[in-house]
């Protein structure tokens, strides 16, 4: 997440940077006397030092290009859902897809699915209902609600517990 909001702003600076560079080299070239020569000198040893750290961090914000991630199933209705998906990683593990991972994480579901939009409808809202990171296969009961899942079963326990305690 954080990349995605920072890539835009980092290229605005990066924008800014380039701009500023430009107006150095323009003022450099109109001084004539030797002691605005000098205090300039020390300005543009500075910004060098400074445009270097920019390029530094740049290849951390913008490594490798990313790809063009390609839906297995037409339609918006698998789009709105894996888009859901893809907050719920985001809002409760912290977890940003990249491109490369993320057209790897559709061709599993496309084959986990066997090809089917509903069962891949039904494992997208499997795995946001139970927060899970990862994806597997899931069974027919436990997309269908009929096998609880480990965090059901957790609470279920918890809950019986609670129970007993108080008895």
């Amino acid at each position: 997440m954080a990349n995605q909001t920072l890539k835009p702003l980092w290229d605005n600076y990066s924008q800014s940077m380039t701009q500023l560079s430009e107006m150095v080299d323009e003022i450099n070239a109109g001084i004539t006397d030797t002691r605005t020569a000098k205090a300039f000198k020390k300005l543009v040893d500075h910004f060098g030092k400074v445009v270097n750290q920019h390029n530094e961090i740049d290849k951390q914000i913008d490594p490798i290009a990313p790809i063009t991630v390609k839906m297995p199933f037409e339609g918006p209705e698998f789009e709105e859902a894996w888009k859901m998906y893809k907050e719920a990683l985001v809002e409760k593990h912290g977890v940003v897809l990249v491109s490369r991972q993320e057209e790897i994480r559709l061709r599993r579901f496309k084959r986990m699915s066997d090809n089917n939009l509903q069962r891949a409808l039904a494992m997208l809202e499997f795995f946001i209902d139970n927060g899970y990171k990862g994806i597997f296969k899931p069974s027919e009961k436990q997309l269908t609600g009929d096998e609880p899942t480990a965090s059901a079963e957790a609470i279920t326990s918890s809950i019986s517990n609670a129970k007993s305690e108080q008895l």
